[in-house]
Formats: structure tokens, sequence, C-alpha cells
């Protein structure tokens, strides 16, 4: 994802759709399972496919999910993507929105 901007790629509006889409599924998919990624950043969006008006994007970098019903919370992810709440060290998986 930071190739495209930093190429300053020129992107269609159904292909910033489909990127936010499977950002926002990809999301779904582990908040459903009670799952907290902490750090969702362009460096942990990556392209998979990339055809003309196609585009598919997948989350990477699990390093630092925990499951929301654990005791202990955290200090993780990167500075200027982070949630405030992270820094409290009580948080959910709002962080991840």
């Amino acid at each position: 994802m930071r190739n495209l901007i930093a190429n300053k790629q020129v992107l269609s509006e159904k292909q910033v759709k489909q990127i936010a889409c499977s950002i926002i599924q990809g999301i779904y998919v582990l908040h459903r399972e009670q799952i907290i990624h902490r750090d969702v950043s362009m460096d942990n969006i990556l392209i998979d496919h990339f055809d003309g008006d196609n585009v598919i994007v997948v989350l990477n970098d699990f390093d630092l999910i925990r499951f929301d019903d654990e005791a202990y919370k955290t200090y993780a992810g990167k500075k200027g993507f982070m949630a405030p709440e992270i820094s409290t060290n009580h948080y959910s998986t709002n962080v991840d929105i």
C-alpha cells in the first residue's frame, strides 16, 4: 500500500472502494473472532492482486495480535497510527478502526 502512495499511483473510485472494503472485511473477520490486530497501518496492508479495476488487499503482520478477553493489555503499534486508547492499556477491538 505504501508503494502505491509513494509512487503517486492514481486509483479509480472502484479500486478505492475495493481496497476499503477488503480492509474492512479483514478487520471484521478478526473482530468476529475477538482478535485485536493493534497495528493496522499502510505497512501492514498489502496489495495481493492489482489488475485494472480489480484490487485485492490483505492485512499482514500479526505479531501484535491479542484476544479481546485477555486480562493483560500492552502498549503496541506504530506511532502515528496507534489509537490513543492503547496508551491507557484499557482497550478493545475499537482500536483497529
